[in-house]
């Protein structure tokens, strides 16, 4: 399992449109009024994420089926998933509402006369840290291997998540992590401060992603 917590950069949005024609077009989704970010995001951006490494390094497909799951709609079998992904709750975070320009999606120019409203969250001068959760049940090594990858992403700023993010928003900055397996665990808020066996003990298991 792996628990890490992260701050928003600068602003975040995973869309939920609205129906209230006094409210702003697009806000951020919530949950009983309480800004979310969904398991489904999450997992839909790590999975994609996956994939591009599996991908990069020339390996198998096979390892994000059998992490994410599969449907073969020709075969019509299924494959259940290993990994869990939890919904995470966003607190602190003032949404504050942009007007933007809309945009036609057939010629790429801006719609005359149209305009959108969108109410992002966004970051402020001591900003609140939000919890992850990640988990694969029966995991193999080099499945934790690709996972700790894709944490890297995460924790550095390079995956994004939600919408917008061709305009900077999503980008994350890791702040704390737990790494948990067989009854052992290993914690840290800054990877560069953990021990030559603590890091040798992560790059085993990338090493087992890296040679599968």
């Amino acid at each position: 399992s792996i628990e890490a917590s992260f701050l928003i950069k600068n602003s975040l949005i995973v869309r939920d449109y609205n129906i209230n024609p006094n409210e702003p077009d697009v806000v951020h989704i919530c949950s009983d009024k309480i800004p979310i970010l969904p398991g489904s995001s999450l997992k839909g951006a790590i999975r994609a994420r996956a994939e591009r490494i599996v991908k990069t390094l020339g390996k198998s497909n096979q390892i994000i089926k059998e992490l994410f799951g599969d449907v073969d709609t020709n075969e019509k079998n299924k494959q259940k998933g290993k990994i869990i992904i939890e919904e995470a709750i966003i607190r602190g975070y003032p949404m504050e509402t942009q007007t933007l320009i809309k945009i036609d999606r057939f010629t790429g120019g801006t719609i005359e006369g149209a305009l959108a409203e969108i109410k992002p969250l966004f970051s402020k001068d001591k900003p609140d840290e939000f919890n992850i959760s990640i988990k694969i049940s029966k995991f193999k090594k080099h499945e934790a291997g690709l996972m700790l990858l894709v944490l890297k992403d995460l924790w550095t700023g390079d995956l994004p998540i939600g919408g917008e993010k061709s305009i900077g928003r999503g980008v994350l900055k890791g702040k704390w992590a737990k790494i948990s397996w067989d009854s052992k665990s290993l914690e840290f808020k800054n990877p560069e401060a953990l021990t030559p066996n603590e890091k040798q003990i992560l790059q085993d298991f990338v090493d087992a992603f890296v040679k599968n």
